[in-house]
């Protein structure tokens, strides 16, 4: 993930196959559990924008990682979904799943 999703980028709503392969994933996991609408409320606008910045603030920031992504989620407004506790821990557990395969 490091150099495949570059910080400047042209499109910030870009996804590229990396992000495509962390939607793709996490849908494996996810849907059986919570279902497709849910899983498309909190993925289906994820792009390589949001996914590297939540992944920074996942390894820079160990023991705020829930509450600032949670704080990112409502400022970027990407996510489809009122419990943004809920979405921001699904996003923790998600980036955890990726990262260490």
């Amino acid at each position: 993930m490091n150099s495949i999703v570059k910080k400047d980028m042209k499109n910030k709503n870009e996804k590229t196959k990396e992000t495509n392969k962390f939607i793709n994933k996490m849908q494996s996991i996810y849907v059986p559990i919570h279902g497709k609408q849910l899983f498309d409320n909190l993925f289906a606008n994820l792009n390589d924008n949001h996914l590297l910045n939540m992944i920074n603030i996942y390894k820079n920031v160990v023991f705020e990682r829930e509450h600032l992504i949670k704080k990112y989620i409502i400022k970027e407004k990407f996510i489809n979904y009122n419990d943004h506790l809920f979405a921001a821990k699904i996003y923790v557990n998600a980036i955890q799943n990726y990262l260490y395969q």
